[in-house]
């Protein structure tokens, strides 16, 4: 890895914690709200079931001649807003490629984005086939 400035990994740490906190979940709704006509899928909405996604793998891939897509595996947990404890349903994504999305794959949190985004549309597929 070619040695770079502290501004440099300041401008990655930046981006890193901003793709953590919000753009990581917001590519997973995307790409669950691409899929799943039938229900729609939000942050902060008031509802009668919430959606906790745990991250439990992240394989970030990388990027030069060829990439190598980010890879995610995750536990989808649909819960009881009103009372957590009660689970419904949870739904595995076990190593799910971030192949397929739009996103920018030159930088690690970028192919990791697109892994949540796929693992989304892979949720919204099963609830699609569900509701049929």
């Amino acid at each position: 890895m070619a040695k770079k400035g502290e501004q440099s990994w300041k401008e990655w740490d930046e981006e890193w914690q901003k793709h953590k906190e919000s753009v990581f979940f917001d590519k997973f709704i995307e790409g669950v709200n691409g899929k799943a006509k039938k229900i729609k899928f939000s942050k902060g909405a008031s509802a009668k079931y919430t959606l906790v996604l745990h991250t439990k793998w992240i394989y970030a891939g990388w990027t030069g001649f060829v990439t190598q897509p980010a890879k995610l595996s995750s536990e989808m947990i649909f819960v009881e807003t009103e009372n957590p404890s009660k689970v419904l349903t949870k739904v595995q994504g076990d190593k799910i490629e971030g192949i397929g999305s739009k996103g920018s794959y030159r930088m690690e949190y970028g192919r990791i984005s697109a892994a949540y985004e796929k693992t989304g549309k892979e949720l919204g597929k099963a609830i699609k086939n569900a509701l049929k």
